[in-house]
């Protein structure tokens, strides 16, 4: 009798999904069930073709000046925290590769959080050109929507650090919620338009998803490209990166929008090419792909305390001063040292529970081997051996 019951509320659920929800409803049910999370690489979804170029050129750790014991110390923590790669680059050279299981360099991955940057890569591009000179003007220039609106104000630069007051989706696709519509929606493009501001400024930004996809939307109107043919030709091709894939909204009508604030799955090799053109201050291979000022900014806190720079999070408390680094879950992560122009790249999934994790522990041993390294006081210049550190 309970199973009854149970298909019953299930089965109620469901009807209400299809009525009040729109959109796509499994996946409106899934993120009720599961949360937003869940749907980051459900469909739909829209693959991209791009040749690729050829392999980053490879050297030794000793050829990079990088100690080996450093960068052992960091594989031995990462090898007992469910890691599958752990990927070391210096100067747009690939000086170290570690996989677990059946994982290589080429093999694509789900680094949802990643993905927002890349709407700032692409408006560098748009600098670097000319054809987008201000980052003070108003997004109610490409978005006429919003001429007489308060939220026409914005600015992109205010988009890029995290100050646009937009409200955060919610992380349940409850039928006619905020994050049905931006989750699940038929017209990612609409729900964006609609879009409120917060009650009041969150302390930690506005939603990056959020703010990525606004920005992604502004780049379509001011350059007359679907987004992902944007990041296809002024990002992707560049960095000589291969076949991608995004989400998309599912629209009905002729105009689909691809997913900015979340959702690109891509190869290893190629999130490697984004962290070097992030760590060498928008060059990759001698090409500029943003101006120097622009490149500056991704890497710089929005204030003197705080976290975020452009999509990025940067907190001061590492053994290199300017590391920014990207987040996804599982707590795979991508620090940036552009100092030393240093890469690390840690995937796989969520730590057990009974080993912990010290964000700081693979990063610091790797960048105190690094030639060029300067400890900025005292005990800095210490390797530390996570065999003999607690977790936490």
């Amino acid at each position: 009798m309970k199973r009854w019951w149970m298909l019953l509320v299930l089965l109620i659920v469901i009807a209400v999904a299809l009525v009040l929800g729109g959109g796509n409803p499994l996946r409106l049910l899934t993120g009720m069930v599961s949360g937003a999370d869940a749907l980051a690489y459900r469909g739909p979804r829209r693959d991209i073709a791009v040749p690729p170029g050829p392999p980053q050129p490879t050297l030794s750790l000793a050829e990079a000046g990088v100690d080996p014991e450093s960068v052992d110390l960091a594989m031995r923590y990462a090898e007992t925290r469910n890691s599958s790669a752990l990927v070391v680059g210096v100067n747009g050279h690939v000086v170290y590769q570690k996989f677990w299981g059946a994982t290589t360099l080429d093999s694509e991955v789900e680094l949802s959080g990643f993905t927002p940057v890349l709407a700032a890569l692409v408006l560098g591009t748009a600098q670097q050109n000319g054809e987008i000179r201000d980052l003070d003007t108003p997004v109610s220039t490409y978005l006429e929507a919003w001429a007489a609106d308060p939220r026409g104000t914005i600015t992109l630069r205010d988009l890029l650090t995290g100050n646009s007051n937009l409200a955060a989706p919610g992380s349940r696709t409850w039928p006619g919620s905020l994050a049905a519509r931006y989750h699940v929606g038929d017209d990612l493009g609409a729900a964006l338009l609609s879009w409120p501001q917060a009650e009041k400024p969150d302390p930690a930004g506005s939603p990056e998803s959020v703010d990525a996809d606004i920005l992604a939307l502004v780049l379509t109107r001011a350059l007359k490209a679907n987004y992902s043919e944007l990041l296809k030709e002024r990002v992707w091709t560049p960095l000589g990166a291969g076949n991608f894939s995004v989400g998309i909204d599912g629209a009905r009508g002729a105009e689909v929008h691809t997913r900015a604030g979340c959702c690109l799955r891509a190869r290893i090799s190629d999130w490697m090419r984004v962290g070097a053109l992030i760590a060498n201050h928008g060059i990759f291979e001698g090409t500029q792909l943003a101006p120097p000022g622009f490149a500056k900014l991704l890497i710089t806190p929005t204030h003197k305390d705080s976290a975020r720079a452009a999509f990025l999070r940067v907190d001061g408390r590492f053994a290199a001063r300017d590391l920014v680094r990207l987040e996804a879950a599982g707590n795979q992560r991508m620090w940036m040292v552009p100092s030393l122009k240093l890469v690390i790249l840690r995937v796989g999934a969520e730590p057990p529970a009974d080993q912990g994790w010290d964000e700081a522990m693979i990063p610091d041993n790797i960048i105190r081997g690094t030639r060029g390294w300067q400890p900025a006081g005292r005990g800095e210049g210490e390797k530390v051996d996570p065999n003999l550190y607690a977790p936490h």
